[in-house]
């Protein structure tokens, strides 16, 4: 397994990017997460209406549970950047058993991923994690293409447009 490049990451970045706004441009009144004090400010997409609306597209439990397709990411949750006695660290590593994963859990472990990778520091780089990071990469690119089919994304992933 390969470390990630800058490009990997950046594309990875700009698939979350769309793929985000996607979810909250299918159904804003559904899915739209708004900031505290301001309902009208959209700040993402709410992990408890978009996981029931996979559930009823196909119930994890039938098509996902220790799947193939984006297994590694509904099995282990990506590390949290942490602070302990004054310096940044990473937390411990979660595995999940079958009977613990879900949609729910794996667009929670999906975000962090998406956390990590935006705003983590690549400067802590954590030992166990080098061939973890390309997994979980992969994993979410599965997970992205299969969120996008089964909300019926289509054209989530086209080229931006700029308007003159």
């Amino acid at each position: 397994m390969q470390v990630p490049t800058e490009e990997d990451i950046a594309g990875f970045m700009m698939r979350a990017s769309k793929l985000e706004f996607a979810i909250v441009q299918r159904d804003c009144q559904r899915f739209a997460r708004t900031a505290r004090g301001d309902p009208t400010k959209v700040v993402g997409y709410d992990v408890e209406p978009v996981s029931e609306a996979l559930e009823a597209a196909q119930p994890f439990s039938v098509g996902y549970a220790n799947s193939k397709v984006f297994g590694f990411l509904a099995e282990h949750s990506p590390s949290w950047l942490v602070r302990v006695e004054g310096q940044l660290g990473w937390s411990a590593r979660h595995d999940f058993s079958a009977a613990e994963q879900s949609w729910l859990q794996t667009l929670k472990n999906y975000a962090q991923l998406r956390n990590n990778v935006a705003h983590g520091n690549k400067m802590l780089p954590a030992a166990e994690t080098g061939d973890r990071t390309e997994a979980f990469l992969g994993a979410a690119r599965n997970f992205q293409d299969e969120v996008a089919r089964l909300l019926d994304l289509q054209g989530w992933n086209a080229d931006i447009q700029f308007s003159q």
